[in-house]
């Protein structure tokens, strides 16, 4: 098997490095599958990111915030089976799992709660915060069909969404508990459902603002 590439990306002041290392602790602890760990981020911030279980990368820059991930997608940036996560994401067992996916020209879960949206943007639509794709071009498309205009046409609406117009039919749903959203699954519950395996923190809070014992055990 080739290596898995795991990715990143940090645009802006929103997350400081510290979710960078996070994130590669907690890849490195629950993904035993051969892999690569990069950070792709702005090129002012590479001075500043001397940290050797990290390797950071220059994202071109063409967009920023969210659209930053568009740039992944990028013909020859990246090539062979890749997992992107954002930043925000908890992984609290094994994803392992994900060598079930590591084939698909794009996996990902459906969105919480798009279905309650009404429109061909939202049924569906995927979230973005945990893919995979296969790096043998099929996502291409969604780099070379992305334009400024874009942004413009489906704001305040983000990356998902056009990711999600571009790759309908094409994406292979990840079963759904295998991630799980702190806000809905987790708050209340006083942890995730047992089959979980990453935990979104989409919104507010972050990680570091919580307070829960398995939250803070995970996140470090």
């Amino acid at each position: 098997m080739d290596a898995v590439n795991v990715v990143c990306v940090r645009w802006g002041e929103k997350y400081s490095l510290d979710y960078v290392y996070a994130l590669r602790s907690m890849v490195k602890r629950h993904l035993s599958l051969p892999h690569t760990f990069t950070c792709y981020t702005e090129p002012k911030w590479i001075d500043n990111c001397r940290e050797p279980r990290v390797k950071f990368e220059w994202l071109p820059g063409h967009y920023e915030g969210w659209w930053s991930k568009i740039e992944l997608f990028k013909p020859g940036l990246i090539t062979g089976p890749t997992l992107y996560i954002d930043l925000d994401m908890l992984i609290v067992q094994s994803i392992d799992w994900i060598v079930d996916y590591l084939d698909a020209d794009l996996a990902a879960i459906e969105n919480w709660g798009s279905r309650k949206h009404e429109g061909p943007l939202y049924e569906d639509e995927i979230s973005s915060a945990f893919m995979i794709w296969n790096g043998r071009g099929a996502t291409d498309e969604i780099f070379e069909r992305f334009t400024p205009a874009d942004i413009r046409r489906l704001s305040p609406h983000g990356d998902q969404t056009f990711i999600t117009e571009v790759m309908r039919g094409r994406v292979t749903l990840i079963q759904q508990e295998r991630i799980c959203s702190f806000k809905r699954h987790c708050r209340e519950a006083g942890g995730p459902p047992e089959r979980a395996s990453v935990v979104a923190f989409h919104g507010t809070p972050r990680p570091h603002e919580v307070d829960d014992a398995w939250v803070k055990q995970a996140w470090r």
